[in-house]
Parts: structure tokens; C-alpha cells; sequence
């Protein structure tokens, strides 16, 4: 029997691959605008900037504008607040409707006139409305409402008379003022009379609205407040 020997078979040697190192990537061109950035700096010369746009300077709102003397304004009237007096003048209507309605005739044309139930004041350059059909110096008056009211409150034959605005303390003093019965006083261009003896510590404004009758001591006059320059008499 015979062997071989295998350890006396050269080996065969494994084959192997040249090695080839990876290829250099070359890096990208910068662009344009890169190179032209990178130049500058290189050579000292600064980057040129984009001005920035101007901050907007803030407008005031227009101020209104008075209009010209003698000019008559046009108001946008949103709720009638008449009947009320200006200049003397009473009852005067914010609008047609409200001084028409007013009327007791309403289909009443004043001589000279056109308009239908009311006539127009203008009053500081304001038109103003009027009902037709009114009695002059009674329910009516053409600049001239002060003086009759006042005129009425003092010659009520020694039974009333107008002391005028409500004062609590006596001008000069430190105590009450003292008010008699049919004394007329004005609070807020409100008019009240004296029920009885009554000291200024007693509100009229307030103690006229008390629903209790034996604890009110004083009374709106004539029943009603009536509307005078913005104010009630």
C-alpha cells in the first residue's frame, strides 16, 4: 500500500486584488456670487449691502374742519330728543317727523310757507323743526321762552316765588338754606316747588320722586320738566 503525502503538495496560494485606493472627489465650483463674496474678502473690499426699505412715517388722522360762518350744517339725527328750547326758541324738533306729530294740525301750511305741519329755525347754523298750528307766547315762542317762564314764576301774586338755583347751604353761612311753600327753586335747569317748609338739606331733584306722598316736600313745577338749552325747566 502505498501513500502519499500531501504535505509534500505546494500549496496553492489564493489570489489576491491589487488594491486601488478611492478616486479624490474633487469639491464643486462655488457659484458665482460665493466667488465673488470670497474675492472681496480676499482683497479687503467690503460686501455690498441692500438698503433696507425706509420705515413707513406714521399720518395723523384728519382733524374735522369747522365749516364757514354762515354755513348750515346737515346733522345725521339718529333718535329725536325734542321737544327742547335754544335761544328762546320752543319746541323745537330734531326731525320732520317729530315736530309734525307735534302738530295739532298737521296738515297746517304757514302763510308764505310750503312745508306741511312744521316750520324750520336755524340756530347756529343748525336747522331746526317746529310744529305748525301752536299759539305764540302760550305753547309757542320765537326767542322769547326765557323771559316769559321767568316772568311767571315771579308775579304769581306773592304765592310762589322763584328763589333760584337750589342752594343746600345758605351763601355766607354754615347752616341750611329755608325754603317756604311755593318757593321755586332750579336744579340742573330742572324746576321744583316747595310743598311746604323744607331746608336745603332735603334734595328737591331726589325728595320730588319719593312715591310715599306724606315724605315729599317738594314737586317738579307746573308737573313736568321742560327741556331748556340741554337742561330741563
Amino acid at each position: 500500500m502505498s501513500y502519499h503525502n500531501n504535505r509534500s503538495q505546494p500549496r496553492t496560494q489564493p489570489r489576491t486584488q491589487s488594491y486601488q485606493p478611492p478616486a479624490q472627489r474633487s469639491a464643486p465650483a462655488p457659484s458665482p456670487h460665493v466667488a465673488r463674496v470670497q474675492d472681496n474678502v480676499e482683497q479687503g473690499v467690503p460686501e455690498a449691502r441692500v438698503p433696507s426699505a425706509p420705515t413707513p412715517t406714521p399720518t395723523s388722522p384728519p382733524q374735522p374742519v369747522d365749516p364757514p360762518p354762515g354755513t348750515v350744517t346737515t346733522r345725521t339725527v339718529v333718535d329725536e330728543t325734542g321737544p327742547f328750547a335754544l335761544k328762546g326758541y320752543y319746541p323745537l324738533y330734531d326731525t320732520i317727523e317729530g315736530a309734525v306729530n307735534a302738530s295739532p294740525n298737521p296738515r297746517l301750511v304757514r302763510e308764505g310757507e310750503t312745508t306741511k305741519g312744521y316750520h324750520t329755525h336755524t340756530i347756529n347754523n343748525v336747522i331746526y323743526y317746529m310744529p305748525n298750528g301752536l299759539e305764540m307766547g302760550v305753547s309757542q315762542f320765537h326767542g322769547d321762552l326765557e323771559k316769559t317762564l321767568t316772568d311767571s314764576l315771579i308775579n304769581q301774586e306773592n304765592k310762589e316765588k322763584y328763589r333760584g338755583e337750589w342752594r343746600k347751604i345758605a351763601p355766607g353761612t354754615a347752616k341750611f338754606t329755608q325754603y317756604e311753600a311755593g318757593d321755586i327753586v332750579t336744579k340742573n335747569g330742572v324746576a321744583y316747588i316747595a310743598m311746604m317748609h323744607v331746608g336745603g338739606n332735603v334734595d328737591p331733584e331726589v325728595n320730588s320722586y319719593i312715591t310715599y306722598e306724606p315724605l315729599r316736600k317738594w314737586t317738579l313745577y307746573a308737573g313736568r320738566p321742560t327741556k331748556i338749552d340741554g337742561g330741563f325747566f
